[in-house]
């Protein structure tokens, strides 16, 4: 993570997720998240195979590749299963919204905790915690992956850190 170091608005990253110069590119954008509903309805924890890499339904906790030797029963907690969060925010700077990034496993586990904890805690615990972020300055380095055409990028939150006041990095943010 060291190496993501180029510093971006949100319209630089979208006018550059557009340019087809290679398949995808890093960046460092300081923004105010705008957008963090762990309080909400939305699922956020999905489980995963470890053998395929494949979603499991988690009505029935059975792998759905037909090819996976796993696709037997598999238990909570188990070595075949990985439950992951998956959490969507928006990112909002002077220059516009990046809507609909993904909140990177291992970053969503640096901010919400383990998956254990957050699950365990209350709806009070919850909104506590989302407006930790929420409407505040962040520090978020972006993996993003270019698209062709009009489709819109993937963008991967792989940090993000609560930076305070405005007034401590606004030197940093590019003017684009």
């Amino acid at each position: 993570m060291s190496a993501i170091t180029d510093i971006m608005t949100c319209k630089r990253i979208l006018v550059q997720s557009h340019e087809r110069t290679s398949p995808q590119f890093t960046a460092v954008l300081y923004a105010v998240v705008s957008k963090f509903n762990v309080d909400g309805l939305i699922p956020l924890i999905f489980n995963k195979c470890n053998l395929c890499g494949m979603y499991v339904e988690n009505v029935h906790l059975m792998c759905i590749n037909p090819e996976c030797s796993m696709n037997l029963n598999m238990e909570v907690g188990s070595d075949e299963l990985e439950s992951i969060l998956n959490i969507r925010l928006s990112l909002t700077d002077c220059t516009g919204t990046l809507e609909n990034c993904i909140l990177h496993h291992q970053a969503a586990t640096k901010i919400l905790s383990e998956i254990n904890n957050f699950q365990n805690m209350n709806m009070d615990q919850k909104t506590e915690l989302k407006w930790k972020y929420l409407f505040t300055n962040c520090k978020i380095k972006l993996v993003v992956t270019k698209t062709y055409q009009e489709e819109k990028p993937t963008i991967l939150v792989v940090d993000i850190v609560n930076k305070g006041p405005i007034l401590q990095f606004i030197s940093c943010i590019p003017i684009y």
